[in-house]
């Protein structure tokens, strides 16, 4: 449950009986069921099944959605914690707090081009025909991410 915590979850779900009710109340749902996680590989699949009843795996479930929830659960002041996601987030870039998202960059005859997707994030001269061509081929899928194949 730790590595996987939506399990966590889900058993801490069934045991407070949120599952399976046709009433307004949470608590009148079905308390017994079982959680399963199927892990796949190329060479096999496994079910890993875990049984709800237990008091000893909803209280393991309890301590890891507690541990993951604590830091954002009590907060009232919703402060941004930067970090390594903010390289893909697309409005990092007008954001004072992200970390450090410099992209690698292009520059062609003045041109300034996000070497990642192609955007031109400056031109201050005008875009360039060769400046033009390097982000038509950034910004194009590589021929590999045919859907259709």
């Amino acid at each position: 449950m730790t590595l996987v915590p939506q399990t966590a979850l889900a058993v801490c779900l069934i045991a407070d009986g949120v599952l399976g009710s046709q009433t307004h109340d949470p608590g009148a749902g079905d308390t017994h069921g079982r959680v399963e996680l199927e892990i796949i590989t190329p060479a096999t699949s496994d079910v890993i099944a875990i049984d709800t009843p237990s008091a000893g795996i909803v209280t393991t479930a309890r301590r890891i959605i507690t541990h993951l929830s604590a830091a954002w659960h009590h907060d009232t002041e919703f402060r941004p914690v930067p970090g390594q996601w903010c390289a893909a987030c697309p409005v990092a870039r007008w954001c004072p707090d992200a970390a450090n998202t410099s992209a690698p960059t292009i520059v062609i005859d003045g041109v300034t081009i996000d070497a990642r997707t192609g955007e031109v994030l400056s031109a201050p001269g005008g875009l360039t025909a060769r400046a033009e061509a390097v982000t038509g081929v950034l910004a194009e899928p590589p021929a590999d991410d045919d859907p259709t194949v």
